[in-house]
């Protein structure tokens, strides 16, 4: 009998990793969907520029972001991650 207990145990105690688990990678995706929406403007940004420094300032915004993606490189590589589990 106390067989079965355990057994019981394990496959609750499995059942709340999992669930943990999906809850993380929710909130986590969560975060990345908002940090995204927050940066949207800057990818739908259609200025050229109309003189040299509206151009270097465009390059500027961009390079920036391109930064910002790279720091979050760790974030999107854990939900990928996660998501081939």
């Amino acid at each position: 009998m106390e067989s079965c207990d355990n057994d019981d145990d394990d496959d609750a105690i499995t059942g709340l990793g999992v669930a943990l688990n999906h809850q993380v990678l929710k909130r986590d995706m969560d975060l990345l969907d908002t940090w995204l929406e927050v940066r949207q403007p800057v990818l739908e940004d259609k200025t050229l520029g109309d003189s040299i420094d509206a151009v270097e300032e465009q390059l500027q915004k961009h390079d920036d972001f391109e930064k910002m993606v790279l720091a979050q490189e760790e974030r999107f590589g854990a939900i990928n991650r996660m998501t081939l589990v």
